[in-house]
């Protein structure tokens, strides 16, 4: 366990992730009624960010598609939060917890912890986390960046980048929402400080890389490319990833879909990298009257829940054509 997680700290420091869902609105109320310091870290919903006291939000909020939250935490007074911390306390708000998020958390935390700690003032430590910091900006900004292609896994190289399951294992431990998420922001302190990451999400982490690449060769996914739109057939959870690293835009269709536990049946997923390459609310509107209960929002949706897709491929990309933004 890193040492921005004692005990003595925890009483000074928490973490919270905020949810737009109205069944956590009394959970949201109650943390946010707390009388605390409240620093927000990309806290993108507005009935949120008004009642942070800052909001770190370079990327959405700023318009800085440049910086990372990790990045711009860097530049709050923390001499100023120091002070807070030791007046009334501190809470670190987010809506989503990804790698980003809670890295820019754990080095806050670390920050505020002081660097009057000899676990953290030795040379080696200052370097790790520095150059660590500089990993996840460039993993958050590529992933938040424009579109690029790119080649798909092999068994040879199922990452693109060298510390590839170094990196993917951490990812899965901050989007392990049944962990608490100081523990979470633990586990990215302890990388950013000791480049430990946890164990037991290595295993698993490998054998969904290596499963998706047999599932590449042996055909259980199969990809076809029209123009910026990826069409891929699969059962596979990784369909939507590889369709991205073809096209910005990716039809997915899984042809034994179980919603919530229900029969097998056709389900068509349609989304696109980042707003502005097709007009998604056109293309349900225009596919919802062929086949009622199309719909989604402007980035992902798809057909109707809980039963089969009855229309056929070329209609639905016919569709996805008549509506591109671009080209």
């Amino acid at each position: 366990m890193t040492i921005i997680m004692t005990n003595e700290f925890a009483r000074k420091v928490s973490f919270f992730t905020l949810s737009p869902r109205p069944q956590d609105a009394e959970e949201n109320k109650k943390v946010l009624a707390r009388p605390t310091y409240k620093l927000g870290i990309e806290v993108t919903l507005p009935q949120f960010a008004g009642k942070m006291d800052v909001n770190v939000d370079p990327q959405h909020s700023d318009g800085k598609a440049d910086v990372a939250a990790i990045e711009a935490i860097q530049d709050l007074d923390f001499d100023f939060l120091g002070a807070k911390l030791e007046e009334r306390g501190i809470d670190l708000f987010t809506v989503r917890a990804d790698l980003d998020s809670v890295g820019a958390m754990a080095w806050a935390a670390i920050k505020l912890l002081g660097y009057d700690n000899p676990d953290v003032t030795s040379v080696g430590v200052m370097r790790s986390i520095a150059s660590g910091v500089k990993v996840i900006a460039e993993i958050d900004k590529s992933a938040n960046g424009p579109w690029m292609a790119q080649q798909l896994p092999t068994m040879e190289r199922l990452w693109a980048r060298e510390n590839g399951l170094e990196m993917a294992t951490l990812a899965a431990a901050v989007a392990d929402f049944k962990r608490p998420l100081e523990e979470r922001v633990g586990a990215v302190g302890n990388w950013l400080m000791h480049r430990q990451v946890p164990a037991e999400y290595r295993d698993r982490v490998l054998a969904e890389r290596q499963d998706m690449v047999r599932a590449l060769m042996d055909g259980r996914i199969r990809t076809w490319c029209y123009g910026d739109i990826a069409l891929v057939i699969s059962q596979h959870r990784a369909a939507t990833a590889v369709g991205y690293a073809l096209r910005p835009i990716v039809v997915a269709v899984n042809p034994a879909f179980r919603f919530s536990g229900g029969e097998p049946h056709r389900k068509v997923t349609i989304c696109q990298y980042s707003p502005g390459y097709v007009d998604l609310p056109a293309v349900w509107r225009d596919l919802g009257q062929q086949e009622a209960g199309w719909g989604g929002s402007p980035t992902i949706g798809g057909s109707p829940q809980g039963v089969s897709c009855t229309l056929l491929m070329p209609e639905i990309l016919k569709v996805v054509r008549r509506h591109l933004l671009r080209g």
